[in-house]
This record gives structure tokens, sequence and C-alpha cells, in this order.
């Protein structure tokens, strides 16, 4: 499996100009190609050879030097090596005869852990290091709870399997309406207890840690879900005819030989044998398996450190989701606002326009009543009716009219009209 070291851009840009990027590789066991490909993508300049055959011999590298690029990202993550020879040991201890001769004791590189979780806080990836040390995988050890009813339920899901595929008649098991657990499909029923106990002790150590493990089998840490499988590896090898199907192949060569029309019976040419080799997958498709040298429940460490450097990944991606909904969120509140507010001018727009309006019609009242009064058609009580009626159209005078009440000026034409002519009762 290969871990992950992070640096500052600044710090690795230092480090590779002060010692050189191969050794900076080998400082850190950092994988040497990843390493330059993170320099090329994250624009961290590389000395070339003759700003080391400078430095060897005392001369001047100022035209030499490289500054470093402004870039956005902060943070460089580079694979480091597979730890061959850090994984974890078991040491059988026989002195105490009360304790079961099968249960170890881990040891583990610790450097190499919080290397490759520098991303977590201090004390989250000291319960790691605490709750793998510790980890008890004694055969003997009663199973988790959570695992005790995911045998229950795999047992009755295959006791109801076979009873639905017999070839007569039981009302009881006909039909199997249970929801399929986990992992029943992708493990053998051989190799069910070694992954009971396998996910025993993964239970064991993420609740340790202080995260845990739902009731779909998805490791829950903090906000986030960590999607795994446990699979186990098949043979290839050559299908071996049954009965059954020999029986329909004769039938098929003898209809062909005797020139009848006859379907070719369908059968697979190859078997696929589970081997009892295990593999833990991820979702991103990065796995850890059983080797010649360790055994799946060997490399819990390993297993643990892919788990939350994949939350890590999750994580990320979910702040970017959620940024991006927030940026969204607040793109559309600026639109709705901006809308409002646009509105809100058309609106006052509109009402100071019928203001105008109301003002323009009160001033050619006012206009009609001097000349009416100059020519003396109307009497003075007609006069300061049209006056008044002016005094409670004009918007600036807006007089309350002692029958029509106090003027809507905002509202529009059509409204003032409609005001005007509907016909309304007052007792």
């Amino acid at each position: 499996m290969k871990m992950i070291k992070t640096f500052s851009r600044g710090e690795l840009y230092e480090e590779i100009w002060e010692i050189s990027a191969k050794q900076v590789s080998l400082k850190y066991d950092l994988n040497y190609s990843d390493l330059l490909k993170k320099c090329k993508e994250f624009e961290i300049p590389i000395p070339k050879g003759s700003y080391w055959y400078r430095k060897n011999t005392g001369q001047d590298l100022s035209e030499l030097i490289v500054p470093l690029p402004q870039n956005d990202v902060n943070e460089v993550h580079i694979d480091r090596k597979s730890l061959k020879n850090s994984r974890i040991k078991v040491a059988k201890h026989k002195e105490d005869s009360t304790k079961d001769k099968n249960e170890g004791t881990v040891k583990l590189d610790t450097t190499s852990i919080r290397s490759s979780l520098s991303f977590l806080e201090d004390d989250k990836i000291e319960r790691i290091i605490e709750a793998v040390s510790n980890l008890n995988q004694s055969p003997n050890k009663r199973l988790h709870k959570s695992v005790a009813n995911l045998r229950d339920k795999i047992t009755e899901w295959n006791k109801r399997e076979k009873a639905a595929s017999y070839p007569y008649f039981d009302s009881r098991h006909r039909y199997n309406d249970l929801k399929e657990p986990k992992f029943v499909k992708s493990i053998s029923l051989n190799s069910l207890p070694r992954l009971y106990r396998f996910l025993d002790s993964l239970v064991t150590v993420i609740e340790k840690i202080g995260d845990n493990v739902t009731s779909n089998w998805d490791i829950q840490i903090e906000k986030d879900i960590v999607h795994f499988e446990v699979i186990e590896s098949t043979d290839k090898v050559i299908h071996e005819l049954t009965k059954e199907e020999a029986k329909e192949l004769a039938e098929y060569n003898d209809s062909v030989k005797f020139n009848r029309y006859a379907f070719k019976p369908r059968i697979k040419k190859y078997d696929y044998i589970p081997n009892e080799k295990f593999r833990f997958k991820i979702i991103d498709g990065k796995y850890i398996k059983d080797t010649k040298e360790f055994t799946l429940e060997q490399s819990i460490p390993e297993i643990i450190v892919l788990i939350y450097q994949e939350y890590y990944k999750v994580k990320n991606l979910r702040l970017e989701r959620e940024e991006r909904a927030r940026q969204y969120e607040e793109e559309q509140e600026r639109k709705r606002k901006l809308q409002n507010r646009i509105e809100e001018e058309k609106k006052q727009t509109m009402s100071l326009l019928n203001m105008l309006e109301d003002f323009q019609t009160a001033n050619d009242l006012r206009l009609m009543a001097d000349k009416l009064e100059i020519v003396g058609k109307l009497s003075k009580e007609e006069i300061d009716w049209i006056r008044s009626k002016a005094d409670w159209i004009d918007p600036i005078v807006s007089s309350t009219d002692e029958l029509l009440g106090i003027r809507s000026h905002e509202n529009s034409r059509e409204q003032k009209e409609q005001y005007l002519s509907e016909k309304r009762y007052y007792w």
C-alpha cells in the first residue's frame, strides 16, 4: 500500500533546493516519480545539474536560483513507497497461561502512520495508533454485536435462498423477500467465519478511534461516509459438465446428426472458484489484499490509514460541494435581492408617474376653473367645487374630500377610474 506525505508548497521548494529532489525522496521515503510529477503539476522549480556543480564548488548561485511562482495550492500530497518493512508483526506470548496462545501484540511503524495521516489532528492520530497497537485478534473473542447481527442476517438469507431454489413448492420459503445483506455475494460460505473475524477487528478499531460503522456497513467519520467492500478472489478453471449439461449436449448433438432443428445449450466455459484470498477495497479503486507475506488481518494498520486517507478525500469533496452550493445560494440571493430592488424601483416609478398625472390633471382643472370664472358661465359655488376637486386630485395639496375621502395618488389611472365608477352602498 502507498502512504502519503504532506508538505507545504514552500517547505517542499526549500528542501529540494537545499538537498535535491532525489535526496528529499530518500529522506521521506517518497515515490520519486510522483515527487517529480507533483513538482511539475504545482509549479515547483527543480534545480539543474549546473546548480549543484556550482553549489558543491562554492561558486555564485544567484543566476541559477529560480524563485517559487505564485500558486493557489498551499499543500502538496506525495505518495510514499510501500511500507514493506513497516507492516505489523505479530508476536506470540506464552508466558501468561491465562491468555489464548493465538492472541498477539502488534508492532508498527508509528512514524509512517503519523506522516501518512498528517492532515488529521494530532490527538486523532494518537487514538488511531493506540487503537491498532492494542488490537486483540483472538479467535475466541466474542464477535461485536453488529458483526453478530450481520452473521445472523447472512445465515437467514442463505437459508431462504436455498429454500427458494427447491424444485418443489414450499409455501413457507418459496420467495426470499429479505433485503440482501452486504458481503453475501462477494464471500463464499466457507470463508464467512474469517470475514466475521476481520470485520470484528475493523469495527473494534474504528469505534476505539471514536468513529463508527453504520448499519449499512459503511464507515462514518464525523459528517462523512467511507464506502468499502471485502471481496474474495476466485480462480478461473475449466468448467466441468454436470450430468444435466452432458445430457443436453448429447441430445443437441443427436439432433444435429439427424438434421433436426435444435437449440445449442448454453454451457459456460469456465468456473470461478473462491480461493479464500481476501481483498479490502474502497470505492475509488484502491485496495489491500492478502499476500504471501501478510494476511488482511495483519494489514489492519494499513487498512485504517487507507480508510482515513479516503475520508480526507471524501471530506474535501463534500466541502467543495458545500462551498459551490453556498456560492450558488449567495448568487441566487443576490439575484433575488436585485430583482426585488428592480421591482420596487418599477413600482415607485409607476407611482411617481401616476402622481405626475394627477398633478397635471389638477393644474388643468384649476386653469379650466379660472377661464370659466372669467367667462362667467358657472356660479361661484360651481367654480369652487371644481377647485376643490383640483385640490383633492393634486398630490401636493391632497385634500380630503367630504364624500370621496383621500385620493390614492400612487394608483394607476384604471384603478382611480374604477374607484369613481363602481357602485358602492354605504348603508
